[in-house]
């Protein structure tokens, strides 16, 4: 597409969310925000017109809800309703001449659309990691709000969120110009490490699982050979140090020993980058959680993953005491839960299952099902898994209910392939999601999951 074309659909996105923005603006009924439940980036976005509203001094109220939930509130045509996240099939029905619904939808191919209140990115031309529907809110309330420094960052959490840390595009890489330019947000390089300014150095690198360092991540007998090799002092007269805490000098020594480490322990493809691009967010504390966007957002999703989307959203319409602590700590024990399952299989290796195109075994240890992926890839960087089949991970957290946490590397699972596998297993009727990291987390049952594993290797077998 041509630099031309790209500026035109931007600009006609633009005026559509301009229209939108005026709509709402409109409106003297109090706003009834529904959010689709447990989906974070419209969580996101419903905090994101909250700012909105908030700045007008204007009402409104904010509630998840299922499709069948929506259904129902929708049929009140006496309200004005902004719904996030659900998709044109479920909202479109309810769109008429005489509508008093803003919705905003996942991207979608080029469709008709019977309401001039219903943004769909993808009719412009913006998919997958250039868009979210809260970068599509953001577009329309920073039409009409000026003096919150939340809306810039809220939809980069979001990408970040949903994207695991890829390259910022499209509508967020604008946003985050923005941001820049507001002064709100900046961008620096640190180490790829988690907690940076609230773990200790050991705990940071002990807790690393996005990215995993291989051998090192979980691996404490490692990691206290890291840090001895580097020289640098665990302690201070100030107490036990962090990330943050270390001069420049000490920076590069750490860095310069993973990586003669990592290249003495790890499989070439899974040598992750020792530096990324941080995106700080200059109006929070420094020593709060909220401070480096990454941990911000892992936090949220850890949050919603559990099933604390009240909390995750009190957060981030600002709260920072009892929900701020509260997330904070369920975040940290989730890293813990993942690093103590990890350590039992490292130490009791599971016992594996080999198909023809992929090993499997079940996960006794209590854990939440989200982890699953993730522990399929410290298995994989471990040594301890064959890396060329992908792992499958099944996990029951209750009787009726089975997870299926699959991973596999680069090589092995390409995207092309997980494209595949995910319009497969739409086809099969097996819900899943994607975290974009070369993996799934696929639902299952008790009674289906050896069959829906079985279904994933005849794919497999195919490609």
């Amino acid at each position: 597409m041509s630099d031309d074309a790209l500026i035109q659909y931007f600009d006609d996105l633009l005026t559509k969310c301009i229209e939108i923005s005026e709509f709402i603006a409109s409106r003297d009924a109090t706003a009834m925000i529904f959010y689709e439940r447990g989906n974070l980036d419209a969580i996101v976005a419903s905090t994101l017109l909250a700012r909105l509203y908030f700045e007008r001094q204007r009402a409104c109220m904010i509630r998840g809800v299922s499709l069948e939930e929506l259904s129902v509130e929708l049929e009140n045509k006496e309200l004005f309703f902004i719904t996030l996240g659900f998709s044109l099939k479920a909202v479109n029905p309810f769109h008429d001449p005489e509508t008093q619904i803003v919705s905003v939808i996942p991207a979608e191919p080029e469709s008709l659309e019977s309401s001039p209140y219903l943004l769909n990115s993808g009719v412009f031309g913006y998919f997958d990691q250039q868009t979210s529907i809260s970068a599509c809110v953001y577009f329309v309330v920073s039409n009409l709000v000026k003096k919150s420094p939340s809306i810039y960052y809220l939809p980069l959490l979001a990408s970040y969120a949903i994207y695991k840390g890829e390259k910022v595009e499209g509508l967020h890489e604008v946003i985050l110009h923005d941001g820049i330019e507001a002064k709100v947000i900046e961008e620096k390089h640190n180490l790829s490490l988690p907690g940076i300014n609230y773990f200790t150095l050991a705990d940071s690198l002990l807790y690393s699982t996005d990215p995993i360092f291989p051998g090192i991540s979980g691996v404490q007998p490692n990691i206290n050979k890291v840090i001895q090799k580097s020289g640098i002092e665990l302690e201070s007269t100030a107490g036990k140090r962090k990330i943050i805490d270390l001069q420049e000098n000490e920076v590069n020594k750490l860095a310069s020993t993973l990586v003669i480490t990592l290249s003495q322990l790890a499989y070439q493809e899974f040598l992750p980058p020792l530096v990324r691009q941080e995106i700080l967010i200059k109006s929070e504390k420094k020593s709060l959680l909220t401070h480096f966007l990454r941990d911000f957002s892992l936090a949220i999703s850890t949050a919603v993953e559990s099933g604390n989307g009240s909390k995750a959203l009190s957060v981030l319409i600002g709260e920072r005491s009892e929900s701020l602590k509260s997330i904070r700590v369920d975040y940290y024990n989730y890293l813990r839960q993942l690093h103590s399952v990890l350590n039992l299989l490292l130490q009791d290796e599971p016992d594996l299952t080999t198909l023809s195109k992929l090993q499997y075994f079940e996960l006794t240890e209590k854990i939440n099902p989200g982890l699953l992926s993730k522990l399929g890839s410290l298995l994989n960087a471990s040594g301890k898994i064959n890396i060329s089949l992908p792992l499958l991970i099944y996990y029951s957290p209750n009787p009726e209910t089975t997870r299926i946490g699959l991973r596999g590397s680069k090589t092995v699972l390409p995207p092309n392939k997980l494209e595949k596998l995910a319009r497969f297993l739409t086809k099969q009727s097996i819900y899943f999601e994607h975290d974009r990291n070369h993996g799934f987390l696929v639902f299952s049952t008790p009674e289906n999951v050896i069959n829906d594993i079985e279904t994933i290797n005849t794919f497999l077998e195919t490609e």
